[in-house]
């Protein structure tokens, strides 16, 4: 969930509980329905993501962090943990940053 924040006549944009990291799991818990036990553990082989929790974590990722995941650049392997989602994430953030539209 992100909070605007009026500084000093500014509009700063917070993401609530500081980490991407923390945003990421708020999304399994909250959006997927999903409690992951470990940043580590492997969502794809224990099965906590399928087809369609993928299309919906996409998707939220997408809005919470103002990014796009074009499904013909993304890879299994960049969701397979908590930590590889985060990484893909900064990629994302640090590409929309420099003016590149796509990850």
């Amino acid at each position: 969930m992100t909070l605007a924040q009026q500084n000093m006549g500014c509009i700063v944009n917070l993401t609530v509980g500081n980490t991407i990291q923390d945003t990421v799991v708020r999304i399994f818990r909250n959006k997927l329905d999903v409690e992951v036990s470990s940043s580590e553990t492997d969502l794809l082989e224990t099965g906590m993501i399928d087809s369609l929790k993928f299309i919906d974590l996409v998707y939220n990722l997408e809005q919470e962090f103002g990014i796009t995941m074009p499904m013909e650049s993304l890879e299994v392997d960049q969701f397979r943990t908590i930590l590889d989602i985060v990484r893909l994430v900064e990629q994302c953030k640090k590409a929309h940053g420099t003016g590149t539209p796509l990850c």
